[in-house]
């Protein structure tokens, strides 16, 4: 495979992290055959790796994947932001999403005083 990019600037990595980014032997297969596909950015500056955050089903699995074959593409910048900001407000977002579902334990309580003025407040 070449470094083939389409008419909207990309490659078939970019696509399998946007539609399949929970297929860690798809991103895997892909890489292999064009390992320079983890690095290519879209016409916005994204990675491969941004648009797999941004996809509702990537596993941990791919995005260790894509770090494993370009482990600076944290500190490169895109049109926007850079990858690492980008990656921060994506795990905090994904972090918050599963708390409100009740998939991951509460990693931050309440704290007492919190607590009080709240039931206080719902007693009213």
């Amino acid at each position: 495979m070449h470094d083939y990019l389409d008419r909207f600037g990309w490659n078939p990595l970019h696509y399998a992290c946007a539609f399949s980014a929970d297929n860690d032997e798809l991103i895997q297969f892909l890489i292999e055959k064009n390992t320079k596909s983890v690095s290519q950015r879209d016409p916005y500056g994204r990675y491969p790796l941004h648009i797999a955050c941004d996809s509702d089903v990537a596993s941990l699995a791919v995005i260790q994947l894509l770090l494993k074959h370009d482990k600076l593409i944290v500190l490169k910048k895109t049109k926007y932001l850079e990858v690492r900001s980008h990656l921060f407000l994506l795990f905090t977002i994904r972090l918050i999403q599963m708390r409100t579902m009740h998939c991951v334990p509460d990693l931050f309580p309440p704290t007492t005083a919190y607590s009080a003025a709240h039931s206080s407040q719902s007693r009213a």
